[in-house]
């Protein structure tokens, strides 16, 4: 047993590399450099790996066959040590010549230009600065990789045959340099010792095929540096695409990498920070690596791994938390990612993932997510959210967040707020989008609010008019007054969370008249929307009444005045000038224009009638009849007016109405404007009437009978017609003078005799 161990201690080259590893001095830093020294000693180390391999294979069989034998009863102990100790050790001594035998065998892989993209990305996020700097050009195609190796691991060597010859106390003559050389080498691929040159040397030269052949060999049996290896042949299958095999592999690294002290040495380098464990920063850096390729379901694995490992109290929990957020968010994970970003314990956190998270599902669409989430105690954040988004949104683009918080509102019955939110889109349209699509918009938003007012209660049917230009940050306000502070009486500066902010209130009735103002704008552009450019900007009530009124529109004019509380004659004067230049102008295009009105006008008139002019006229009747209020006649005078100045007979149906409302005020006008005989016809009728005949045509209760009130003579008219008439010569007048002198000598009569 002595002899095997004596002899296994001379095969085994794992103690050669320690004494070597700190020298600084090489003694033949240029013995067998060149490139047929580098193929001389890649040669001898094939032949030197493949006798050692043969000669341990053989000796594995003899120990086999002699522990087969078992002859002799006081040999079971040597039995025994040959079972646990020798032949195990000579496996292993097998495959690590094999392997040695194997690097001077396999050939290099040629590196693609997209492969040294991906590790070169990899070699910066681990900030390997080493591996970075490493040349790819001197790859050629058919040769080894242990003559790739010693192209640069040679000095390695050198230094171990350094340290060897001076023990030896050798010459200085190829045939005893050469051979230290060869086992100085070997010593580099040794694989039974921590020298991890080799692994690190093949994943820093892109060759991840043989680096990955070189784990398989070394699984099950070799446990030194495992991890080591384990985190190098991950990264290799992630740079090759193979990321479920890289994510397997770094999930068994991290399960272990407290105790690699090496591989903690190479990726955390001082990076840690109080309360953080190995854990969280392989885990961090591991994530980083998948984040260079978009791997978001192996990243989600990753982070929620690192949760479940790390302690509650550990800095890089709410990193975490952010990470698998975001990348459930990537996948489309939208239920995952909400789950995520409530477990986040940390509040600025929580808000920025909940901002993207909302933003994110409304780039998607998934409105129908967002109003269906349940936010409890992080509502208030979601609308505030919503609402700034909203406000900083382009409405030539996007209104989605308004229409989201619109609906969160009506989800939540909270219908207050739903109307405030569409009254600040109507607000914000009416101002910053002056198109047709932003006016049509406006109008739909007001008619929304509408509409929420009308479902609240009616004690809380009003809303809070928005400040869209009032400032929200304290600081800013501070900045804005930061050059003229407000001070009170005593001089003391007023601070700015003190100042008075002026609130309105608006009630329903206030956003009817809106709705109403915005809706006449709209049905003149959609009449004219060819030359109605400069009309869509906001326009005060009494101008939109005169657009209205200049394209025909005399009902909506008519409408938005009342709504406003506006005087009707400028609709009448209006109506009454369209009706003028009906009579004065004879061309066909005017008899069009009146067919156009009265279809404008939405009246039950008949349109087959051949005579256009009576439409126009109709319409004034109907409005006239309509609107003019019990006891006033403002609208006939204004009519009556318009009429008379331009020369212009009454209608009857005027005359009627008019002398039946106000009768005096009628006769003033026409003496005013000289119309004498329709004076004396209309006053000639009011007497018969006071008289008892046809007291209906002037709207009279009682006549002149007895037992009845008293009746009332315009005398001071009369008197004016009276001497008016007596200048005039035309046999007509003198008829209706004599006709008035009559009609008064039987009112007079009736007076006596009453």
């Amino acid at each position: 047993m002595s002899s095997l161990n004596y002899l296994l201690n001379r095969l085994d080259l794992g103690t050669e590399a320690n004494d070597a590893a700190d020298a600084s001095y090489t003694k033949y830093p240029y013995f067998a450099n060149s490139s047929s020294g580098i193929g001389a000693l890649c040669a001898g180390l094939s032949h030197f790996a493949k006798q050692r391999f043969e000669f341990c294979r053989d000796l594995l069989l003899l120990e086999v066959v002699v522990w087969g034998l078992d002859t002799m009863e006081n040999e079971q102990l040597e039995n025994l040590m040959m079972q646990s100790t020798i032949i195990p050790r000579t496996v292993s001594l097998v495959r690590s010549y094999y392997i040695i035998l194997w690097c001077t065998e396999r050939e290099c892989v040629a590196v693609p230009s997209s492969v040294q993209d991906a590790a070169f990305k990899q070699f910066c996020v681990l900030e390997l600065p080493e591996f970075t700097s490493s040349d790819l050009s001197y790859i050629k195609p058919g040769s080894t990789i242990s003559h790739l190796f010693f192209q640069d691991g040679g000095c390695k060597a050198r230094k171990i045959m350094d340290m060897r010859y001076l023990s030896l106390d050798s010459e200085d003559d190829w045939s005893s340099l050469f051979p230290s050389l060869i086992i100085s080498a070997a010593t580099l691929l040794w694989p039974l010792e921590g020298n991890l040159l080799f692994p690190e040397f093949l994943f820093a030269r892109c060759q991840y095929l043989p680096l990955q052949e070189y784990d398989r060999q070394l699984q099950g049996w070799c446990v030194w540096n495992k991890q080591f290896l384990n985190f190098l042949v991950a990264s290799s299958y992630l740079i090759l695409g193979q990321p479920q095999k890289a994510l397997r592999n770094f999930l068994e690294v991290s399960k272990h990498i407290e105790a690699e002290s090496y591989l903690c040495s190479k990726l955390i380098k001082g990076r840690y920070s109080t309360g953080s464990s190995i854990i969280s920063l392989f885990c961090m850096r591991v994530i980083q690596m998948f984040e260079q390729f978009s791997l978001s379901a192996c990243v989600v694995q990753l982070a929620s791994t690192a949760i479940d490992q790390i302690k509650e109290t550990d800095p890089h929990v709410p990193i975490f938390y952010s990470v698998l957020f975001k990348h459930h968010l990537n996948l489309g994970h939208s239920t995952e990612a909400f789950s995520t970003l409530i477990k986040n314990p940390d509040s600025s956190r929580r808000k920025d993932c909940l901002r993207q998270l909302i933003v994110k599902l409304c780039e998607e669409k998934q409105f129908q997510k967002i109003i269906e989430f349940n936010y409890l105690a992080y509502e208030e954040e979601v609308i505030a959210i919503l609402e700034s988004r909203a406000r900083c949104s382009d409405l030539c683009h996007n209104t989605s967040f308004y229409g989201i918080l619109y609906a969160l509102h009506v989800h939540h019955k909270k219908y207050r707020k739903a109307a405030a939110a569409m009254y600040e889109l109507a607000m914000r349209f009416g101002r910053e989008v002056t198109s047709f699509k932003g006016l049509r918009k406006q109008v739909s938003c007001y008619l929304a609010a509408i509409n929420c007012l009308h479902l609240a209660e009616p004690e809380y049917a009003w809303i809070v008019k928005p400040s869209l230009h009032a400032s929200e940050n304290l600081e800013d306000l501070d900045v804005i007054y930061k050059n003229s502070p407000k001070r009170n009486s005593e001089g003391d500066e007023i601070l700015s969370s003190l100042r008075p902010v002026k609130v309105e209130v608006l009630g329903l009735p206030d956003i009817l008249r809106e709705y109403n103002l915005a809706k006449a704008r709209l049905l003149y552009v959609q009449k004219y929307h060819r030359t109605s450019n400069l009309v869509i900007a906001p326009l005060t009530p009494e101008e939109t009444v005169a657009l209205l009124l200049n394209g025909c529109l005399f009902e909506p004019a008519i409408q938005l005045s009342d709504c406003f509380s506006l005087s009707l004659i400028p609709v009448f004067e209006a109506i009454t000038y369209r009706c003028l230049s009906s009579c004065l102008r004879s061309d066909v295009q005017s008899f069009d224009d009146a067919d156009q009105y009265s279809k404008q006008s939405d009246l039950s008139i008949d349109l087959t009638n051949n005579n256009q002019m009576f439409n126009v006229w109709h319409i004034l009747e109907k409005y006239l009849l309509q609107y003019e209020k019990n006891g006033k006649s403002e609208l006939h005078r204004c009519v009556t007016e318009k009429l008379l100045a331009h020369g212009a007979a009454l209608p009857a149906w005027l005359k009627l109405s008019y002398q039946k409302c106000n009768f005096t005020e009628l006769l003033n006008l026409y003496i005013t404007h000289g119309h004498f005989e329709d004076s004396l016809n209309l006053v000639i009728n009011y007497i018969k009437a006071v008289l008892g005949a046809r007291k209906e045509d002037f709207n009279l209760k009682f006549t002149l009978v007895s037992n009845s009130p008293p009746v009332w003579l315009p005398h001071t008219y009369i008197d004016i017609l009276l001497y008016a008439a007596t200048d005039f010569k035309d046999g007509h007048f003198q008829d209706l003078y004599e006709d008035l002198t009559k009609t008064l000598d039987l009112y007079n009569k009736a007076v006596e005799s009453v």
